[in-house]
């Protein structure tokens, strides 16, 4: 599937003379193809080895499994949302004409990483047993979060490495990283609950994070040699503007998204057999999100592309891609989640008879996943490539108080299904009016695109409203 492939007729003809010609398709597709193979071998490998661990661990089992992981995520956002995505449109917009700039700014991220990856890594291990008696209710997880806490660092590291790759458009290499750590997920996780219980299944995750970080420090050692791009450690602090005006906007959405899911997540926790309406929760939720992290890897390739093609003023290829990418989310996403929608027992099925639960459960998460094609991963793209970073920020504080005060309400009514339902409600709530608002911005550059985004949206509406 490519991204032309899933154009409506009538815009193939001005993207077959335009963004798609010589050397812009190529860079375009042949991400693309190497993002495809890495989301296969990694996403694919992370979701049958999930499925086989929650097998493993039960119900009540995966929920702990489930709620260590959100708070060592959620740490891990804090330590380093962001900086990624900071040094992919830096390197994308001046690797080409200048590269001491960019040398400057791979080593201020990289350095900010380390210091912010190693603070919250320390926190986290310090203040394991008061989060596990006092917001988790589980005093048994005091080992796994502070198992945990080691890949706070390498995800903080980890994820200015592959922003580097990202920016300098090194697909082919990040594919081969993420097939070994797919493969590697096996062992690693399938060992780990084996011998240790949930204790080493988080071990395993360690390990698997701690490959990762090798390979990602070799290839952007090779990659930026490559590009003559060398690391600027004296001069680096002269770019502190570049992380207030993107880093610090991105940084503050993120550091927002992660613990409102945690506390989201938290409050259905803490009720009686909480943890096992969690586990069946992030059961489905696995499955929902598979081709959202398809699409993700997929449309990889955009972020740096629509940097460089809006730095140069170059609008209208801009225009062009973003719609392509929105026509792709939606190919993608939606069918399996209408799916899902009809028949809820296949989101189950995977996992066994221990983990049949509601299907209303499953709707409102597919419901949710149809908002993330239409809303989540355009407004991602765009936000990012335009450099409107505070303006995600404040759709993500509307979204999280939303979700909240749902989450809230619902989850004492309804357990998982109310948490389900409060995560669709709150999308359609805010992401509608935010998307209203920057077409209304941006008129010029989404005047192509606006009456295909208005006519998913209302379909997205009347199908939340109907749910």
């Amino acid at each position: 599937m490519t991204l032309l492939s899933v154009l409506p007729r009538r815009f193939r003809g001005a993207l077959d003379g335009g963004v798609f010609a010589s050397a812009f398709a190529s860079r375009v597709a042949g991400g693309a193809a190497w993002s495809l193979v890495g989301a296969v071998g990694l996403r694919g490998g992370q979701l049958l080895a999930m499925i086989l661990v929650a097998r493993w661990l039960g119900r009540e089992g995966y929920g702990q499994f489930s709620m260590v992981q959100a708070t060592v995520g959620m740490a891990g956002a804090l330590a380093g949302y962001g900086l990624g995505m900071t040094v992919t449109r830096a390197m994308a917009c001046n690797r080409d004409h200048d590269r001491p700039r960019a040398g400057r700014i791979q080593a201020l991220t990289s350095l900010t990483a380390w210091g912010m990856g190693g603070f919250f890594a320390v926190l986290l291990l310090l203040t394991a047993p008061w989060v596990a008696v006092h917001c988790l209710s589980a005093p048994e997880l005091t080992w796994a979060l502070r198992l945990g806490a080691l890949t706070v660092f390498l995800s903080a590291v980890t994820g200015v490495q592959a922003g580097a790759l990202a920016g300098l458009e090194a697909f082919k290499t990040t594919a081969g990283i993420n097939v070994g750590c797919g493969l590697a997920m096996f062992p690693a996780l399938l060992g780990g609950a084996h011998w240790g219980g949930l204790n080493g299944a988080i071990a395993g995750l360690v390990a698997v994070g701690v490959l990762n970080w090798g390979l990602n420090h070799w290839a952007v050692t090779y990659a930026l040699a490559r590009a003559g791009i060398v690391h600027d450690w004296r001069g680096c602090w002269g770019e502190w503007r570049l992380l207030w005006s993107f880093g610090v906007p991105a940084f503050l959405a993120g550091a927002m998204t992660a613990p409102v899911n945690w506390g989201a997540c938290a409050l259905l926790a803490q009720l009686p057999g909480g943890y096992a309406e969690l586990g069946v929760f992030n059961a489905v939720l696995r499955i929902k999100q598979t081709p959202e992290m398809l699409v993700g890897i997929l449309a990889a390739p955009l972020l740096p592309v629509l940097s460089h093609c809006y730095a140069h003023g170059d609008r209208r290829r801009f225009t062009l891609l973003v719609l392509a990418g929105l026509a792709l989310s939606m190919a993608v996403i939606v069918p399996p989640c209408l799916v899902q929608m009809v028949w809820p027992s296949l989101s189950f099925l995977p996992y066994g008879d221990q983990f049949h639960g509601d299907p209303r459960l499953v709707r409102w998460l597919m419901a949710q996943g149809v908002l993330v094609s239409v809303l989540g991963m355009p407004l991602g793209w765009l936000t990012a490539s335009t450099n409107r970073m505070w303006l995600g920020f404040f759709y993500n504080l509307a979204w999280g108080a939303a979700y909240l005060l749902l989450a809230y309400v619902l989850v004492r009514m309804f357990l998982g299904v109310g948490l389900a339902a409060a995560n669709a409600l709150a999308y359609l709530l805010t992401g509608v009016p935010f998307l209203a608002f920057l077409a209304w911005r941006e008129w010029r550059a989404f005047h192509a695109s606006r009456r295909a985004a208005t006519g998913g949206i209302g379909g997205v509406s009347a199908t939340g409203v109907t749910l």
